[in-house]
């Protein structure tokens, strides 16, 4: 199965030129603060316009700059992406990328010159010439999501549609979901939310409040017009789960995600921390 092997970089951040190979499954990357890690990430999610790099784009500290005293940022700048192991399916799919090999690329590369409105232009391309027909459609299968560092969690992994947890679900479900929406039969969570929601209302202080709500209901409005009370985990309740789990990442986040990607996914999954806390990681 296709997978992410290798990243170049050239003119990006503190990398003049760089080449990262990886591995299909877990990469951990380790190092002292402020020696790359970040700008590695950052690098992939611009090429592949994850989350607000999509959005924002690119910006002024995004160019190369040595730390001499006369230096100046570098004139452009350029990342590629080479993805290997493509299947059959892939090999059709990826074909404009491939250019007849075996090895898919993406490129992108931007020049230091702003236009009028602040902007700086890139170019996208995949496989080897830069002047082919890019298909956005090639680059919207590709799936990239970032999990935050754990200080932010609770921020970027609450509940939502467009929540990175909503989009990592759906990405881990997705011929599941796919399925379920074609045959019109609920997914398995859909079910088991909705299990959850009547196991609620059947006994205790949601029931009694669902009664003591459609009594008042039917004295105010009549039989005719009174509603039925339903009751069901409001958006507050999940969010205080929710908050109480993140409360709860330490070490053993980090060891659920591991897990979970690595037994789950046949991709390319990028860890980055710091020597530290590998160690502890280690020992514990």
């Amino acid at each position: 199965m296709m997978h992410l092997s290798r990243v170049e970089i050239k003119g990006f951040k503190g990398f003049k030129d760089f080449q990262l190979p990886l591995t299909s499954g877990l990469n951990v990357l380790i190092g002292e603060n402020a020696v790359g890690k970040t700008g590695i990430i950052d690098a992939i999610r611009l090429l592949l316009l994850e989350d607000e790099y999509g959005r924002n784009g690119i910006a002024e500290s995004h160019f190369y700059k040595s730390f001499g005293e006369n230096a100046t940022p570098s004139e452009s700048f350029r990342i590629r992406a080479v993805f290997s192991d493509l299947d059959e399916e892939e090999r059709v799919a990826f074909l404009p990328w491939t250019e007849g090999s075996d090895t898919a690329t993406l490129t992108l590369h931007a020049d230091n010159q702003e236009n009028r409105r602040g902007r700086y232009k890139r170019t996208l391309w995949g496989g080897a010439s830069r002047n082919s027909v890019f298909e956005w459609e090639l680059l919207d299968t590709i799936n990239c999501i970032y999990l935050p560092p754990l200080r932010d969690a609770e921020a970027k992994l609450r509940e939502g549609r467009g929540s990175r947890l909503a989009r990592l679900l759906k990405n881990l479900n997705r011929q599941a979901l796919k399925k379920a929406k074609e045959s019109r039969i609920p997914h398995e969570l859909e079910n088991k939310v909705n299990a959850f929601n009547k196991d609620l209302a059947k006994e205790g202080p949601i029931a009694d409040a669902q009664g003591l709500i459609r009594d008042r209901l039917k004295d105010s409005l009549g039989s005719v017009f009174g509603q039925d009370a339903l009751i069901q985990s409001p958006k507050q309740i999940l969010t205080a789960l929710w908050k109480a789990c993140v409360s709860s990442f330490t070490q053993r986040w980090i060891r659920i995600w591991i897990r979970t990607f690595s037994e789950t996914l046949d991709k390319t999954v990028l860890v980055t921390t710091t020597s530290s806390i590998w160690q502890r990681f280690l020992l514990n």
